[in-house]
């Protein structure tokens, strides 16, 4: 792959088969071993999966100059709505470099709590900012952007453990059936 291109549709396929497989077996695998179904447990395992992924991406891309980061996050990578490294955008714009950042300090939260409504709650600001800039002349700032992504971060976390605990408890049911 050339080093600013996007990624082909093989490699989103191969990144994208990745980034569910990988936590899905650490759930399966936590599921199958304890028989736990305490979805504070799950929390931690999926903030632990999330992290380890973003954190994989975060180093190639530091490596190889891949645009991994943006789709993984679903960024459209503005340049005017990027921070900026040595005078270059980085590849995810100011929103989702707080989502990063976020997911990383996700883990702070889980030591105090697990209350689903929190994380939920959190990703309102986000979801209210980028709702009325995409549906009003209002245009916020990369600042407010960072910090409103900082806060969806763990509601990001909430809702990829949701899913991957949704998974396990499927195909649970279907080894039942």
């Amino acid at each position: 792959m050339a080093s600013n291109s996007n990624p082909t549709k093989k490699e989103a396929g191969i990144l994208l088969l990745l980034f569910f497989l990988v936590p899905f077996s650490i759930f399966f695998y936590h599921y199958w071993s304890t028989r736990s179904t305490m979805f504070p447990d799950y929390l931690s395992l999926g903030n632990m999966a999330l992290a380890f992924l973003t954190g994989m991406l975060l180093i190639h891309h530091a490596l190889f100059k891949s645009h991994y980061l943006k789709m993984v996050f679903g960024c459209h990578g503005k340049a005017e709505r990027c921070f900026r490294i040595n005078g270059r955008p980085f590849t995810i714009c100011a929103r989702c470099s707080g989502m990063l950042v976020g997911v990383f300090m996700a883990f702070a939260l889980t030591t105090f709590t697990t209350n689903a409504f929190i994380y939920l709650a959190l990703g309102i600001p986000t979801i209210l900012d980028g709702t009325i800039q995409n549906r009003s002349s209002y245009e916020s700032t990369n600042p407010r952007r960072f910090i409103t992504g900082l806060l969806f971060g763990p509601t990001l976390v909430f809702l990829f453990t949701l899913y991957q605990y949704a998974l396990v408890w499927l195909f649970d049911f279907a080894y039942h059936i």
